[in-house]
């Protein structure tokens, strides 16, 4: 066995399988009953109910969409509350740090 292959002894391939086709059962040899089952008969037409015609979708009120944009504003606010909340830490060191180096440039400026 050269580079992780497996044999062909190993594992046989398909076709070099011998299989008894006269092994094999009919379905009519499993269930016996199978020929001489009746089956019922319909005979009276069963008729399905009338598909439900949708109802064509109602369309908003002035109110209704002025409430809904009212409430769609506040949740932006929020929204943008909270990521200003959860980066304004970072931001404002961030400011410090700039705000420190451009005062150290100056005085080293100014002392020249």
């Amino acid at each position: 066995m050269s580079q992780g292959f497996i044999s062909k002894d190993k594992f046989p391939v398909l076709e070099d399988v011998v299989v008894d086709i006269a092994a094999i059962p009919v379905l009519s040899d499993v269930i016996e009953d199978a020929v001489d089952t009746v089956f019922p008969v319909l005979e009276q037409a069963v008729t399905a109910p009338p598909p439900a015609t949708p109802e064509p979708p109602s369309v908003p009120s002035a109110e209704s969409l002025a409430r809904i944009e009212v409430e769609l504003q506040a949740m932006t606010r929020k929204i943008v509350d909270d990521i200003v909340a959860a980066h304004l830490p970072r931001l404002e060191q961030e400011l410090r740090d700039r705000l420190d180096a451009q005062l150290s440039r100056l005085l080293r400026v100014a002392r020249r």
